[in-house]
């Protein structure tokens, strides 16, 4: 194989995406300007016409994505309370997510033999990497650690993995993210091992990263997929396995059955749910204030830099004054109004509605994670403002990544799962 085809070649491009993955922030930074710095000294200034080869599907959904960045940023600048700089830090971090996968359709495609030498290439490292990540989930709610800077502490309040996050739920909603991509190449490869790997490693991060909603959306997604198997006894057996997996997670001492026990009981450890304020849920109360919130401005809404001190006012009229947590809208809908108006929702549906028209023709693999991925997306941000963590919109970027660089996979049908379906 040449090496220089080998080292511009789409897989090489996306193992260099892929490991910033588990990482923080500034590591996923750091990535994204080397590729695109290696982007622009392999292809010079026609990275610049990548645009052109975008479908209408894909020119549209980019189109309603820079409106929505804009009218939220718009609606920080018209916003006196809070500080400016934070319009360019986020017009950067979200135009980054939307427009940075389009460059991998500068990515000169290999032939397909030498497609299968780097797919398999990327599968191992990808699966090793998530090897390591399943050994660090489980330590860590095994012996309780994370990491503070370059120093590790120890504390069994750390036992809730976050990997090298900042908080357990970044790490949930980035697992959620990965998993209809990981969920359905095992589906169509369940031969090989290395899907396999890599499936084990985004439930270890779902299961000891122990939200109650990416949990949730977990089983409704692996039912989804069981449902969809072709032969009657595979799809059988697959619903009897995670029946007897079910069963056994809840009638053993876990850290899933340690915290619904812990619900029932109304109290308990670190896993109890205690409420702080008069609504029957915190949650209610995030939501009411947002919505207070949209009603003074629900046109242009309050910007993104609304943090503590800002909010605080509002649950203050509402009765909250000593309230522990004056957090986030905790909805990804509300609180995208919230920040951008009711213009922002609008101009945010429109490009998920063009983001999933327009990987429709693609096979059945980019279809599904399509799908599902958007489906979790929007489910996902019932109760979290999940979009809103660099690190998980770093994610979807991958996704989206994936989803332009199978435009020319599309050209050998083969590589789109075809092939591997009929073998399953």
């Amino acid at each position: 194989m040449d090496r220089k085809r080998y080292l511009t070649s789409e897989f090489s491009a996306l193992g260099l995406l892929i490991l910033g993955v588990p990482f923080g922030v500034a590591f996923q930074n750091f990535v994204m300007v080397i590729l695109g710095g290696l982007f622009l000294w392999w292809y010079g200034p026609g990275l610049f016409n990548v645009a052109g080869r975008l479908s209408d599907y894909e020119k549209r959904s980019m189109i309603w994505a820079s409106f929505f960045v804009a009218m939220t940023a718009l609606a920080t600048s018209l916003n006196l309370k809070v500080p400016n700089q934070s319009v360019i830090s986020y017009i950067v971090s979200h135009g980054v997510c939307f427009g940075f996968p389009v460059l991998f359709m500068a990515v000169k495609p290999q032939g397909t033999e030498q497609k299968e030498v780097l797919k398999d290439r990327l599968s191992k490292g990808a699966a090793f990497l998530g090897v390591l990540m399943l050994l660090c989930f489980i330590s860590q709610g095994m012996i309780g650690w994370r990491l503070e800077g370059i120093h590790i502490q120890f504390d069994h309040a750390y036992t809730r993995a976050r990997g090298f996050f900042s908080h357990p739920l970044t790490l949930a909603y980035v697992a959620l993210a990965l998993l209809p991509l990981s969920l359905i190449l095992t589906k169509y490869h369940w031969r090989k091992l290395y899907p396999w790997l890599i499936l084990m490693a985004v439930l270890g991060a779902i299961y000891f990263s122990m939200s109650r909603t990416v949990q949730a959306l977990t089983m409704v997604i692996f039912v989804w997929n069981i449902l969809t198997l072709k032969e009657r006894k595979v799809r059988y057996a697959a619903l009897g396995v995670m029946l007897l997996s079910i069963l056994a997670i809840l009638g053993t001492d876990n850290l899933v059955s340690h915290r619904l026990k812990n619900m029932i009981r109304g109290g308990g450890t670190q896993w109890s749910e205690d409420t702080y304020s008069h609504y029957p849920d915190d949650r209610l109360a995030f939501w009411d204030i947002h919505l207070q919130m949209i009603k003074e401005r629900p046109l242009r809404g309050h910007g993104v830099a609304m943090n503590q001190e800002y909010r605080r006012p509002y649950y203050e009229a509402m009765g909250l004054k000593d309230f522990k947590k004056p957090y986030e809208a905790h909805n990804q809908l509300i609180q995208i109004v919230a920040e951008g108006g009711l213009a922002a929702l609008v101009f945010f549906c429109l490009w998920i509605y063009y983001l999933f028209r327009s990987f429709a023709d693609q096979g059945p693999i980019v279809a599904e994670v399509r799908n599902q991925t958007l489906v979790l997306f929007i489910l996902g941000g019932m109760t979290q403002n999940a979009y809103h963590d660099s690190e998980v919109r770093y994610a979807l970027m991958v996704i989206l990544a994936l989803g332009f660089v199978s435009k020319e996979l599309c050209k050998h049908p083969e590589d789109l799962g075809q092939r591997s379906a009929a073998e399953g």
